[in-house]
C-alpha cells in the first residue's frame, strides 16, 4: 500500500493514514530531506512509531534513507532509535527490505514475487504507453445498452431529497471532459449526473443554481485544473461544496480529481488540501475510479439486492 496513491478520494487523509496503518503489519519509511519537510509525512512517521509502541498494533517499523538528508536535515528524536537501511550503500534494495521483513519475522512475500526497481520501472512505462486516455473512454456496446434485469441490479437509490449522485464541477475549458466523465458514469454504472452550469436553469442566478443543486447531490465531482483554480466561480463552488461537506444537516461528500499536473504558480488551496485526489493521469479507468469512491463513501442507500454488502474504504 502506497501512501497517498492508495487512498480513498474525498476522505481525509488523516483518517485514510491511520485506516491503512491498522491493516498493515510494516510500516517503510522512505526517508528524503523533503520527507522531513513534508508535514503530512511527519504525521504519518509520527503515527506509525506511536503504533509501533502499542501491543494491540504491533507495527513494524523500516526506515529507509534514500540519499544523504543534508546539513539543515536531521532524524527528528522519536525515528533516532530505529536502525535505519542506507540506499545509497546496498546493490539490491528491495532484498536489503525483504531481509528486514524476515529479522522481524512479519509476514513475507514470496521471493519469486518480488520485483527490482529497474523492472518495476519499466513495467510502468509500458503500461503508460499502452493504456488510453481513461477520461476519453467511451462505453461498450454493451455498456450502452442497459437491460431491465441490469438496472435493477446497479441502480441505487438516492436518499430523500436529493435528485442526483454526483455533481461536477468544472472550468469552462474542461466541459468537454466533464460531459464525457458524465456520460461514462450515467452509461457504465447508472450514476445520476449533474454537470455544473451546463444543466443549470435559466431564470436563477448562477449562485443560487450552484446551491440548489449541491443541495440536491449527494456527492460534488471536483474536476482539478489550472483553470479550475483561476475561475472565480470554480472557487465559489469548491469553498460551498466544502463547507456543506462540514454541515450533518447536508452530509455532502467531495471527490477530488486531478486532471493535470499543476504548474508551479498553482497549488491545492488549504481548503482542498485534507482531501485525498483521484490522479486522472495515473487510472487506467477513472470513470471506475470515480464510481468506487462514490460507492465506499457510506453515504449510499443500495438497492435490496446489494445490502448488507459493505465496500471497505479507507
Amino acid at each position: 500500500m502506497i501512501s497517498g496513491r492508495d487512498f480513498l478520494p474525498g476522505t481525509w487523509i488523516c483518517k485514510n493514514i491511520h485506516h491503512e496503518m491498522r491493516k498493515s503489519v510494516n510500516v517503510l519509511l522512505i526517508l528524503t530531506p523533503s520527507f522531513l519537510k513534508s508535514l503530512w509525512c511527519d504525521v504519518e512517521a509520527r503515527l506509525a512509531v506511536q503504533m509501533s509502541d502499542d501491543p494491540n498494533f504491533n507495527l513494524q517499523i523500516i526506515p529507509l534513507k534514500l540519499r544523504d538528508l543534508g546539513a539543515d536535515s536531521d532524524l527528528p528524536p522519536f525515528l533516532k532509535p530505529f536502525e535505519y537501511i542506507d540506499a545509497q550503500r546496498e546493490s539490491d534494495i528491495p532484498a536489503r527490505i525483504n531481509k528486514a521483513l524476515y529479522h522481524i519475522g512479519s509476514e513475507l512475500t514470496s521471493s519469486k514475487n518480488s520485483h527490482s526497481m529497474l523492472n518495476d520501472l519499466v513495467h510502468w512505462s509500458r503500461m503508460r504507453k499502452r493504456r488510453k486516455n481513461c477520461l476519453f473512454m467511451e462505453p461498450d456496446a454493451q455498456e450502452e445498452v442497459c437491460d431491465k434485469n441490469r438496472k435493477n441490479e446497479l441502480l441505487y437509490k438516492l436518499p430523500p431529497g436529493k435528485k442526483y449522485h454526483i455533481y461536477i464541477s468544472h472550468a469552462a475549458a474542461q466541459e468537454t471532459q466533464a460531459k464525457l466523465i458524465g456520460k461514462a458514469l450515467e452509461s457504465r454504472f447508472l450514476l445520476r449526473c449533474m454537470i455544473s452550469t451546463c444543466d443549470y436553469s435559466s431564470d436563477q442566478t448562477i449562485c443560487d443554481n450552484m446551491l440548489h443543486e449541491l443541495l440536491k447531490s449527494v456527492s460534488v465531482l471536483l474536476l482539478l485544473s489550472p483553470e479550475f483554480f483561476k475561475s472565480k466561480l470554480c472557487d465559489v463552488e469548491a469553498r460551498l461544496a466544502v463547507q456543506l461537506s462540514y454541515g450533518l444537516k447536508f452530509d455532502l461528500k467531495i471527490i477530488p480529481v486531478l486532471l493535470q499536473d499543476l504548474n508551479a504558480n498553482t497549488e491545492l488551496p488549504l481548503i482542498l488540501q485534507p482531501f485525498a485526489c483521484i490522479d486522472a493521469q495515473r487510472e487506467a479507468d477513472c470513470s471506475a475510479q470515480i464510481k468506487e469512491a462514490f460507492y465506499k463513501s457510506g453515504i449510499i442507500v443500495i438497492s435490496k439486492k446489494f445490502s448488507g454488502k459493505e465496500i471497505d474504504i479507507y
